[in-house]
């Protein structure tokens, strides 16, 4: 592989630090230095790519997501049907364009069948092209409970146990446990949790012995709560940390004011997480993906609300967050991970803080030690830029150059007129 050295105007490295006129050396698929041009050199026998007016910075970690999805009601069908063919297809489209976009590690919670247990290793073996995914096992939930018709359902904690022991020995790299029901299904209730203690405890032991983390579905608080002291690694949603109310003018009563919401959390379930330090997905690109779907009423833009305001208790709490899209849900295609990150700077943090969530802090929740950061000995999965996204995030949309594992995927060349 040969040895390349990328030279931009600046360089952001998934840790905060910014690093004006750099370069990043790399050799075999590692990052072997970093750091401003001046001292990183240029070794004898290196091909250069000088971006000019571009900003590097690590390749961007999707945590949640469905890549054999489709975004729309061919899921539900498609589910129903059992037709993991058209599903295949489907997260192969999917795969390709979240790499162009600059997404180079993914983590999936969820597919029919074995099929991104399949899309993985295709794009393992370079039969297909996509980022590096991260499969879960089946959705484990109770028979005909939650998400039952993924095919993750288990009488019993000896049943979870054979069925988390199969999906690892295809490929499965975390544990996913439906802990409460689902906003999709209206047969179930979101606010529940799914199993009892004994049975979600003994599904996080089973995993951690195995070395994997566990990935816990949960909008309401009962299921959070649960999930946390059964000691889950990540909470995805996590929807309804409070009740949040539209108001004329928000007061502040006993709850959090934003403007024309009032917020009353759920201070006891927010103690418990700040003790614990659990991660947690808020996925409010989902939410922001029906405000673009359903536009002739005001309820998605009420519902994206509350959920922003929700999840700011998350950021004035400094609890650990991380972004992931839910992409692939009836009503949530897989868009650009900017949609994330954008939603996350509207929680308050600032855009280097947006990004980090996205990199090296995403790389975190994972405990994925390898990679989100540009940094010597490092996967060298980087994406570049044009311009400057610590002033203009949006300029993430539009990657000029993706390099996964140290090798160019996609790049953009500029012509001159």
């Amino acid at each position: 592989m040969t040895r390349q050295l990328l030279l931009a105007r600046r360089i952001v490295d998934g840790d905060g630090a910014v690093i004006q006129g750099g370069a990043v050396l790399i050799d075999g698929g590692l990052i072997q230095a970093v750091g401003p041009a001046t001292e990183v050199g240029r070794p004898d026998g290196v091909d250069v790519l000088d971006l000019g007016d571009s900003t590097l910075l690590p390749g961007l970690i999707d945590v949640h997501n469905h890549v054999t999805f489709s975004g729309d009601m061919r899921v539900v069908q498609q589910v129903v049907a059992h037709d993991t063919d058209a599903m295949l297809a489907q997260g192969r489209v999917n795969a390709a364009n979240l790499l162009a976009a600059g997404v180079t590690t993914v983590r999936d919670l969820g597919a029919l069948g074995d099929t991104a247990f399949r899309l993985t290793r295709e794009i393992a073996d370079g039969r297909s092209v996509g980022p590096d995914i991260l499969p879960s096992t089946a959705q484990l939930t109770t028979p005909n409970g939650p998400n039952a018709a993924l095919g993750g359902g288990c009488v019993d904690l000896a049943a979870a146990r054979d069925r988390i022991d199969a999906d690892v020995a295809q490929g499965a790299r975390v544990v996913k446990i439906i802990a409460t029901g689902s906003v999709t299904d209206t047969a179930s209730d979101p606010t529940a949790a799914v199993f009892d203690d004994a049975t979600v405890t003994g599904i996080v032991d089973h995993a951690h012995s195995l070395g994997l983390r566990v990935a816990a579905h949960a909008h309401g608080t009962a299921g959070m709560a649960q999930a946390v002291r059964c000691r889950v690694d990540t909470l995805e949603h996590a929807s309804f940390l409070a009740h949040v109310t539209t108001t004329d003018s928000g007061s502040a009563g006993s709850g959090t004011a934003e403007p024309g919401l009032t917020t009353w959390p759920d201070l006891a379930t927010l103690d418990l997480l700040a003790e614990r330090q659990t991660w947690i997905v808020p996925t409010l690109a989902t939410a922001w993906a029906h405000t673009q779907v359903d536009r002739s009423t005001p309820q998605s833009l009420r519902d994206l609300e509350h959920r922003l305001a929700a999840a700011r208790l998350l950021v004035e709490r400094g609890l650990p967050i991380a972004t992931g899209t839910d992409g692939g849900g009836p009503g949530c295609p897989n868009l650009s991970l900017v949609v994330e990150i954008e939603q996350f700077h509207r929680l308050g943090l600032t855009p280097p803080q947006a990004l980090d969530a996205a990199t090296g802090r995403a790389a975190d929740c994972l405990g994925l030690i390898d990679r989100g950061r540009l940094r010597a000995g490092l996967r060298a999965d980087l994406i570049a830029v044009p311009g400057n996204p610590l002033e203009h995030l949006d300029v993430l949309r539009a990657p000029t150059v993706v390099i996964a594992a140290g090798q160019i995927v996609h790049r953009v060349v500029q012509r001159s007129s």
